[in-house]
């Protein structure tokens, strides 16, 4: 009897786990690691302002890395790519991944090539759907992350210079300090193009830096309250440099479920005068923006092994700027394998 498609689909997606199981099993009797992230992404911001487009991502993401480790150093090689469905060229975004790591100690790395993405940037700073305009960072970066303190320092080289396209790149910290009752977090991203031989006469200085501070109680249901300071500085071309400011205020609730499941909620209030970030959320540009946010993550402990592991996650954000209501959503669900 003819197997029916949906048939031959299961076994494929079977012979192809186990075979990268099998494989990853082999190979890490070595120093030799092999890794896979793969995660399928919606996220969707219905922003009807005229000054401000909405605008929808949904796509797939795989990054296949093969580590070669020791004591003191890393090397990881692969690749990353990002397929939008729909698209019409039917290619995708893809990027080689080379990364080699220094251990300074055991928690402290440099790193050199493809950069760990994960800089727990402020939104306002970093969005989080700048990885889908770009998948891959590259330059160099120091990762200190203890139990108490986070730092990570980064140089991102977006563009070379060339006779049609001036340098870009950007020079990023983000540094937190984590107690029982307090957390600490200050941060600054410089973003510089310019160049000297090519056509391009594009010129950007953007800089900018956040100071907050976040009181909590650490019960199962953890109470937030918070506040921060963003400053920017800006100038385009030949325009005068632009100096703004804003002051947000932020209150909210973790819910720590069992099965590493966490509920979190979010309501705040943004003002300000003249702030620009050229890689933000587009209404932290705003003089006034506030917001309510709700979101649900969980890891699937049935395929918890190592690095083996299912994660879901969920987040919906109600916003009011510019006298009129706006929303944002978001679901993510990846594996590692």
């Amino acid at each position: 009897m003819a197997l029916t498609t949906s048939t031959k689909l299961l076994l494929v997606l079977s012979l192809a786990l186990n075979t990268s199981t099998s494989f990853a099993a082999d190979v890490e009797k070595t120093n030799l690691r092999w890794q896979n992230e793969a995660s399928g992404n919606f996220l969707n911001y219905e922003w009807k302002d005229p000054t401000i487009e909405g605008e929808t991502y949904l796509n797939s993401m795989l990054k296949s890395v093969l580590t070669y480790q020791e004591q003191d150093f890393s090397v990881k090689i692969g690749a990353i790519g990002l397929r939008s469905f729909g698209d019409q060229d039917k290619v995708g975004n893809a990027s080689p991944w080379l990364q080699i790591v220094l251990n300074i100690d055991k928690n402290m790395q440099f790193l050199m090539g493809s950069l760990e993405t994960d800089h727990n940037a402020h939104e306002a700073l970093i969005a989080d759907h700048r990885i889908f305009d770009d998948v891959s960072e590259e330059g160099f970066q120091l990762r200190y992350l203890g139990s108490l303190v986070r730092t990570d320092f980064w140089l991102n080289w977006h563009k070379t210079e060339t006779q049609k396209e001036a340098e870009q790149f950007e020079v990023g910290s983000t540094n937190k300090l984590a107690t029982s009752y307090l957390d600490i977090d200050l941060q600054f991203i410089a973003h510089h193009i310019d160049g000297q031989k090519t056509e391009d006469t594009t010129s950007l200085r953007n800089n900018i830096a956040t100071f907050g501070g976040t009181l909590k109680l650490p019960t199962e249901i953890q109470p937030l309250l918070g506040a921060r300071i963003l400053t920017s500085s800006h100038k385009l071309n030949d325009a005068k440099e632009v100096k703004g400011v804003l002051r947000e205020m932020f209150a909210g609730v973790n819910l720590q479920l069992p099965r590493e499941r966490l509920v979190e909620t979010r309501v705040a209030s943004i003002k300000g005068h003249d702030f620009h970030s050229f890689f933000g959320l587009r209404p932290y540009v705003l003089d006034d923006y506030s917001y309510f946010e709700v979101s649900y993550n969980q890891r699937f402990k049935s395929l918890s092994e190592g690095n083996r592991f299912a994660e879901f996650g969920f987040r919906a954000r109600a916003e009011r700027f510019a006298k009129k209501n706006h929303s944002t959503q978001e679901l993510t669900l990846g594996v590692s394998f």
